[in-house]
Order: C-alpha cells, then structure tokens, then sequence
C-alpha cells in the first residue's frame, strides 16, 4: 500500500483476533554500517465498545517520543454510510496531565487522518499523552498512535492503542515511569 494513514475494518458475525504490522526503512548505522536497519511495529486491533458508544480513551506517550495519532471514522452498522462525520476533541497532555492543546476533528466516515502531535504542540512542549473525547454519533472512532523515539541505533517504533475512559470521567492522571528508556 502506498504510505499514508489507514484503518481496516474487519465486519464478522464472531469474535476475531486481528493485527497489521507497520514497517519503516532506516539508514545503516554505526553498529552495524553495511546494512540497512528495518524497524517494525505490531498494531494491535481496536473494537468499539460492547454498548457501541465511542467513549473517551487515553494514549501514554513515552518519554522523549515524537508522535502521530491516527483516527478512523468507522460506521456503526454494517452499511457504510458515506454521509455521516464523526467528530471528536483531541487533547494533548503535559507532564502535569494537564490540557496543553485542544483541536476538534471531524472525520467522514470510511476516512482516516494522521495527526502529528508537534504540529499541534507550541515548540518545546513536552506531552506525555492524548485524549480523544468524542461526540455522539452515528460513526465510531478508532485510535492509535504511532510512538517513535531516536536512538544511536536508529528510530524505534511502537503503535499503542487506546484504554477506554470510564464515562463521566473529567481528570486523567498521567505519571511517567523511571523505568521507560532505560534499555
């Protein structure tokens, strides 16, 4: 497929167990200079929720990670429907999990966009997560995020998946873990 963001719907009558994998090309480095590095990324599936409400998620963002969200306008039932839009708050968090940024999405449905934190950001902000809040709607959106963070031995890559937000819920506790970045 040509580079860009995508979602894949998979519509079933049964559970499925589902996963794509994310490949990206890098430059040969300083351990080992002859070879090309080649980093993957597993990108866990996402399903709506049992009662087929979009509720309000959380994606840690790791430390010293650059980072793109992407979302997925999906429609609730099994016919497409190509009029509809759904739309959502996205929310940047700082280190005190406090809202940095908001920026409203809409979305039509059967469509994806990439959101790249550090356009969204000020310059120098450090972000430790993203809240999507979403509207009620006809459409579901489906998150994730592409995590990437630079190393002597090139880029690594990681997509994370939201965890759902308790309904009503209005504060989201972000702490970072001494333990991230150490290997």
């Amino acid at each position: 497929m040509p580079e860009g963001a995508y979602t894949l719907v998979v519509d079933a009558d049964h559970a499925v167990v589902a996963a794509a994998m994310l490949a990206r090309p890098g430059e040969p480095t300083a351990q080992d200079p002859s070879v090309p590095t080649r980093e993957r990324a597993w990108v866990a599936s996402v399903a709506p929720t049992p009662d087929d409400v979009s509720h309000e998620s959380v994606l840690a963002l790791p430390d010293r990670a650059r980072g793109t969200l992407v979302l997925g306008a999906v429609a609730r039932s099994a016919e497409l429907d190509r009029e509809g839009v759904a739309a959502a708050d996205v929310r940047l968090l700082g280190s005190d999990g406090e809202v940095v940024v908001e920026e409203r999405v809409e979305l039509p449905v059967g469509r994806s966009v990439a959101l790249t934190l550090a356009d969204l950001a000020p310059e120098g902000t450090r972000l430790t997560g993203v809240q999507v809040v979403p509207d009620e709607s006809r459409a579901w959106l489906a998150a994730g995020l592409v995590a990437q963070v630079a190393r002597g031995d090139g880029v690594l890559l990681s997509v994370l998946v939201p965890v759902p937000g308790e309904v009503g819920t209005t504060a989201t506790t972000v702490r970072e873990d001494p333990r991230l970045g150490t290997r």
